[in-house]
């Protein structure tokens, strides 16, 4: 609900949404309300004192100001205990200084009474009712996914239209300009609170050594300079990250975001499990045949095919080991120690070796327990992970 109406103020066209039958059955004895700044005085001598707030209205004139126009002016008005002076509620006063009514106001819980008082049931809630008049259907666009930022801005404006040949749209308007400057900060990563914009798609527009205008794509979340021109009709938001943007400007656009669970595809899943078994799997490395020849020469080649059979099948049960890639069944000690041999043994220097100090330590803040140089299981974990070619002395 809006600041300005925390005393819960509506139009009777906004009150009529709650109810099945005309509004004026209800609200033709209730008081009407303007919101007035201004003074008010008890009698042409007097002096006038000022007020603010919600007032009642007692007595207006209608003024004709052209044919078939008139206005309404607030001449008499009664204090309330909605306004700056409720000590002075139900009292009447003289209008000072001629007073437009642009709008008259009915308060929610008179109105609530009057439906007790009549047995008439609500059939909308007020808190579900717009009380704010958009210039397009918020239903129908609350169905999209993603804006560009010159509809984004257009929606903030309220001159958004989807018929692409409306004129409200097409006119030039300051208040839409001025958010595609909010909304281009945002995007570039330099708005004032440090707030970004992340974007579907991020197009920024440049020049040509001929003078001739193109955009250029970039990586979406990709800070950018002041200087850069987004592309507000090639960059696009999803609805998410606006209607975020809209809490952050206080803008009411009527978009809700609200995030729903689905049932993934049985197709879709299908089709990523046969992805799957297409990618190219490890293979298992081949032995060498030996020689048939039984010369000293063939003899040594023998040998040496035999020790190279030997890594080869202790490759290969490594390799099968890290197809599985973890153990069967994971420990806190075991992810512990694995992450410490990450960290210091993946690609080590010989001739700079990690000190075990430091490999102690990591395990023991990896399993959360006490720094200490005396642990027993760090310490064990920390040889079992050590390579088997390194000695210490």
């Amino acid at each position: 609900m809006e600041i300005e109406n925390v005393h819960g103020f509506y139009t009777e066209a906004h009150l009529s949404k709650c109810i099945e039958i005309p509004i004026y059955i209800v609200t033709e004895e209730l008081n009407k309300f303007v919101k007035f700044k201004g003074l008010l005085r008890k009698d042409a001598d007097s002096t006038p004192f000022y007020v603010d707030g919600y007032i009642i209205i007692d007595e207006t004139r209608v003024t004709q100001t052209g044919e078939d126009e008139y206005e309404d002016s607030l001449t008499k008005a009664k204090c309330s205990k909605y306004c700056s002076r409720p000590e002075l509620e139900n009292n009447s006063y003289i209008v000072s200084m001629p007073f437009l009514i642009e709008e008259s106001y009915i308060n929610y819980s008179e109105f609530k009474e009057a439906l007790n008082k009549f047995g008439i049931p609500l059939i909308e809630k007020i808190e579900n009712v717009q009380t704010k008049e958009f210039n397009y259907d918020v239903s129908l666009l609350n169905r999209k996914s993603n804006f560009t930022i010159e509809d984004a801005a257009k929606i903030a404006a309220n001159i958004y239209s989807t018929d692409q040949d409306s004129f409200l749209s097409r006119m030039p308007n300051p208040l839409k300009n001025h958010y595609l400057e909010l909304l281009s900060d945002c995007i570039k990563g330099t708005n004032q609170d440090r707030f970004k914009l992340h974007t579907v798609e991020l197009w920024c527009s440049s020049y040509d050594e001929f003078g001739e205008s193109y955009s250029k794509r970039y990586d979406n979340g990709t800070y950018l300079k002041q200087t850069a021109t987004v592309d507000c009709q090639l960059t696009v938001i999803t609805k998410q990250e606006f209607v975020r943007w809209c809490e952050y400007e206080d803008i009411n656009t009527g978009l809700t975001f609200e995030i729903k669970n689905f049932n993934e595809s049985l197709e879709a899943l299908k089709a990523e499990n046969e992805k799957l078994k297409a990618l190219p799997q490890p293979q298992m490395i081949r032995q060498a045949p030996p020689l048939l020849n039984n010369d000293d020469k063939t003899k040594q080649l023998n040998i040496k095919i035999e020790q190279l059979n030997k890594e080869i099948e202790q490759l290969n049960k490594e390799l099968d080991l890290l197809k599985e890639n973890s153990f069967p069944v994971m420990t806190s000690h075991l992810k512990a120690a694995l992450s410490a041999q990450k960290k210091y043994w993946v690609d080590y220097d010989i001739k700079s070796l990690p000190l075990q100090k430091n490999v102690q330590q990591h395990i023991q803040e990896a399993l959360n327990i006490k720094l200490t140089t005396d642990n027993r299981n760090s310490k064990s974990l920390s040889v079992a992970i050590q390579p088997d070619d390194i000695t210490r002395r």
